[in-house]
């Protein structure tokens, strides 16, 4: 469920070339908010059950009722911070209490598998902006790499500029296909010590590769994936205007994944996006289509990496992921998987974003990278946010 997080990230950190203050301030709030939640609630039990994720572990966090497991949040502006609010019903957001969540958890049965089905609502006031106004940003990224006497992306992009100054940095373009590439490198390490660690060793561990493309269009399609400690994008030409207004967006996601002496591969997990618009309502919804088809090998070692918590070993690993993917794509009643509607009410200044997922998950779960690691001070992740948001807003 987090593409949907990720998605206007990508979409943004190729896209910045065009400066939008609607969109930077609607940025800005939410990075915030995100903040607010990681700072107070750090990896533990709360955050897990916001983020929809809980664990056996963390079911006495909840308020219980019936069969029914519930936690409410809400930020409450005090100042120039926000201040997280639990309460044991769904809030209600307004423009002094701006973000809300509320997930419900019940638990359930896969066979003969512990899930917990889980309905997660977030709500959000904001700038009148929603994901749709953000898609034309990526024509005015194209535009500016196709042409061969456009300034660096540097020297017009915020963003860019960070990067380049974190990652070392490269675009090669001829006449079918433009790449660029972004490596961890000495820069890194020097700027963001703990991070250059924790990514590197995971881009050392995964290789991945996501495809995003619309219906029909897979050879103009995108490509990001990753060669060690280098993450590439390959953009294929396509007509002016074709990235500008989708209906839908498909993905497919590839992963290989060498950990604890096991080689997993994913090949093929399909997720779509579909976008609509109409008077005063944009609606962006989601939802896996493919189970992809996996394969485990190598030889588990059972040698856990410091800091490691709380580690789960299924005992068939092959059909540990057959039920995860199972459950992930069709659901436990075969009637639909991991899903979300997200809808912006426009309003102006007065915006609601409520976003409405749903999903299944096992109780246990294997997590490879689960483990407590410091942060750098300030963070990598928070100042590629501020980057999004300087460049949104045209700061150089």
């Amino acid at each position: 469920m987090k593409f949907i997080y990720f998605f206007p990230i990508i979409t943004l950190s190729f896209g910045c070339v065009q400066k939008n203050k609607i969109a930077a301030e609607y940025f800005e709030n939410y990075f915030r908010y995100q903040d607010s939640i990681r700072k107070d609630f750090k990896e533990g039990s709360v955050s897990r059950i916001l983020y929809g994720n809980p664990e056996p572990s963390d079911e006495n966090e909840f308020v219980q009722t019936g069969d029914s497991l519930t936690m409410g949040m809400r930020l409450v502006k005090e100042g120039q911070i926000y201040r997280p609010d639990m309460l044991d019903f769904a809030p209600t957001v307004t423009p002094e209490a701006p973000y809300g969540i509320f997930v419900e958890a019940r638990k359930h049965y896969f066979g003969e598998h512990p899930i917990y089905k889980i309905k997660r609502v977030t709500e959000m006031i904001s700038p009148e902006l929603s994901v749709i106004d953000v898609l034309p940003h990526i024509e005015s990224f194209l535009d500016h790499i196709r042409n061969p006497l456009a300034g660096d992306l540097t020297t017009v992009s915020t963003l860019q500029e960070f990067l380049c100054a974190n990652l070392e940095c490269d675009m090669v373009r001829d006449e079918k296909v433009i790449t660029l590439s972004y490596t961890l490198s000495t820069k890194t390490r020097e700027n963001f010590p703990l991070a250059y660690q924790k990514y590197g060793k995971r881009l050392e561990q995964a290789a991945f590769r996501l495809q995003l493309f619309q219906p029909g269009g897979f050879s103009n399609g995108w490509e990001i994936y990753n060669e060690g400690k280098t993450i590439y994008l390959t953009i294929p030409a396509s007509s002016k205007g074709y990235w500008a207004k989708p209906k839908s967006i498909h993905a497919r996601f590839y992963l290989t994944l060498s950990v604890f002496g096991l080689k997993i591969e994913i090949r093929g997990l399909g997720y779509s996006l579909r976008f609509a618009r109409n008077s005063r309502t944009d609606m962006v919804s989601g939802q896996f289509t493919k189970i992809p088809e996996t394969k485990v090998g190598g030889r588990f070692l059972s040698i856990f990496p410091p800091g490691f918590v709380n580690i789960f070993i299924p005992g068939n690993m092959q059909e540990y992921f057959e039920n995860y993917f199972e459950l992930l794509v069709n659901g436990s009643d075969g009637n639909g998987g991991s899903k979300f509607v997200s809808i912006t009410h426009r309003n102006g200044r007065r915006t609601k974003v409520v976003l409405t997922s749903q999903s299944e998950i096992l109780r246990e779960r294997f997590l490879p990278f689960r483990s407590k690691e410091e942060e750098d001070s300030p963070s990598f992740v928070s100042e590629l946010e501020r980057a999004i948001v300087q460049d949104l807003y045209g700061k150089k």
